[in-house]
């Protein structure tokens, strides 16, 4: 019965808030509440905050206490979670949330930090340098001549998109380091 119900999974050592533990929470849910222990432990599971360690995600203690840390303070962290990022060629950040959370049961706000913490490019904060990088970008200066025909630094970045399928900010900064790209090399 108590896996049935998930208690079983309940992290009474887990950081709840900053100064609070699971077990503190479940216990202030019980007595402002007048739950049974049981039900204020489930309640104080809901966020996900109070889970204990899902083995289907092996991770190092290190990994764990940074996802702990994000979700402390998950109302700052969140801002940074970079949901249009990509988390691999196919997949963005906010689908392997969603695959995460819909897959295995882990709560969005677990999922989230597990994400950040394993992928720091979901990160909003890590794409800050190439953005003002990129803010430099100049479409029509001369990137190149194949042949008699020139090509413009934006015609090569969309030559790189179209034939290996990279994202747009990468085959532009990559565009960007090549000397003939004035702008890109006085951006740097």
């Amino acid at each position: 019965l108590r896996t049935f119900s998930g208690i079983d999974k309940f992290c009474p050592e887990c950081i709840w808030s900053k100064k609070i533990t699971c077990k503190q929470r479940g216990e202030a849910l019980e007595k402002s509440n007048q739950l049974s222990k049981y039900q204020a432990m489930l309640a104080a599971m809901e966020d996900g905050l109070c889970l204990g360690e899902d083995h289907r995600f092996p991770r190092s203690k290190q990994q764990k206490a940074e996802e702990d840390e994000l979700l402390v303070d998950w109302g700052e962290s969140k801002q940074d979670f970079c949901r249009g990022c990509e988390w691999d060629k196919s997949t963005s950040c906010y689908h392997r949330l969603a695959h995460i959370h819909n897959t295995y049961g882990t709560s969005p706000r677990r999922a989230g930090a597990m994400i950040m913490v394993q992928q720091p490019w979901c990160r909003k904060s890590f794409h800050a340098e190439e953005n003002k990088r990129l803010e430099k970008f100049c479409e029509d200066c001369v990137w190149g001549w194949e042949g008699k025909s020139m090509r413009t630094c934006v015609q090569q970045a969309e030559f790189l998109q179209r034939m290996h399928g990279y994202p747009e900010s990468a085959v532009r900064l990559s565009v960007m380091e090549r000397p003939a790209c004035s702008y890109g090399q006085t951006g740097i």
